[in-house]
């Protein structure tokens, strides 16, 4: 699979205000990426498109929120986008809404243990299921990292998943 990352390409960078309460500024983003896949929907396609994202930052007086507004104008087809926020934050769970509930996930769920599946049955199930435990899960208008002390929350208008990479608890 191709990774394309805005990462090291130039961005514009903008004060929309700068007063003593209220801070803004927006990053307008190009990102060069391929259309969409080749006619076999194997691989990519060869032609590309510019994909315009502008994210708008944010920060006010006596607030210990970030606020940050991204708008994505999606002129490509076949393709994933994701942002990623690294936090640092200690903790072992996630919390997301989803259609009923807020649910609470591991970040490292525990691989499988298959020694108590009898042999008959271990073909079936093994074979129904992915080898590893999935790490990406459906939410609905936000998720929710925190350590009881700090936290990140991403609120979210038509993003219908969510992974929590180890480490950086990205």
């Amino acid at each position: 699979d191709l990774v394309l990352t805005s990462r090291g390409h130039e961005a514009e960078i903008r004060f929309l205000e700068a007063g003593p309460l209220r801070a803004r500024l927006v990053i307008k983003q190009h990102l060069r990426i391929p259309r969409e896949l080749a006619p076999d929907r194997t691989t990519r396609g060869s032609e590309t498109t510019i994909l315009p994202i502008h994210t708008t930052v944010t920060v006010e007086a006596n607030s210990a929120l970030v606020k940050f507004h991204t708008a994505v104008s999606n002129t490509a087809r076949d393709h994933r986008l994701r942002v990623l926020f690294p936090t640092g934050i200690q903790t072992t769970v996630s919390h997301a809404e989803t259609q009923f509930d807020v649910v609470t996930r591991p970040i490292s769920p525990q691989r499988y243990d298959d020694s108590t599946i009898p042999e008959n049955v271990k073909q079936v199930i093994i074979g129904a299921r992915e080898p590893e435990p999935v790490t990406i899960y459906p939410q609905r208008a936000f998720v929710d990292l925190n350590d009881g002390a700090r936290g990140l929350a991403v609120l979210n208008q038509g993003l219908p998943e969510v992974e929590i990479l180890p480490g950086q608890n990205t």
